[in-house]
């Protein structure tokens, strides 16, 4: 059996952020609540919150920004945490009726997808946090084949699942925000 772990690479991090930011912003839009959505990404508000929430942002910071963008609230993404797992290997499996049976190999591969996106929501008008949101998903893809190579081409392209995985963990966060019937 093969395995092997893909996490914490930054780029990847990185960019799966920025796409789960876009996937709240499109989703914000689809809907009549907001009049307008404003994507701010000149700004680096990275903080030391590793595995978990960081401190909120000072008022001061938000109102700051509200100002300057002329917007009542400010969403952030404060806490995303992308892990990917792969594994692999063949088996031993037996067909046929009993006094037929027959013994064959079956390979097989695995990629698991852990996305964690952990929003805050502050109202700049009223200086309080109007939600505290941590979502996490996992996805999980199988395949299995006659051959190593045929199962490896089974499965999706990593970076279309990550880009996937990413943008609906932006999306939900706007379902949640401002929820559709």
């Amino acid at each position: 059996s093969t395995e092997g772990s893909l996490s914490d690479g930054i780029t990847v991090d990185q960019d799966s952020s920025a796409l789960c930011i876009t996937g709240a912003i499109n989703q914000l839009l689809a809907l009549p609540r907001f009049t307008e959505v404003k994507g701010i990404t000149d700004l680096d508000l990275r903080s030391t919150g590793a595995g978990g929430f960081s401190d909120p942002l000072p008022w001061s910071t938000v109102d700051s920004i509200c100002s300057v963008a002329k917007v009542d609230a400010l969403a952030t993404l404060d806490l995303f945490d992308l892990d990917i797992s792969y594994s692999g290997g063949s088996e031993i499996r037996v067909a046929g009726a009993e006094e037929y049976q027959i013994d064959y190999k079956v390979w097989w591969n695995e990629i698991n997808i852990i996305i964690i996106a952990g929003w805050r929501l502050y109202d700049a008008v009223n200086n309080i946090i109007i939600d505290q949101f941590l979502f996490t998903d996992k996805v999980t893809y199988y395949s299995e084949g006659k051959t190593e190579k045929s199962t490896i081409s089974k499965l999706p392209e990593l970076s279309t699942t990550i880009a996937d995985a990413a943008y609906y963990a932006g999306e939900e966060f706007g379902f949640r925000i401002s929820p559709s019937w």
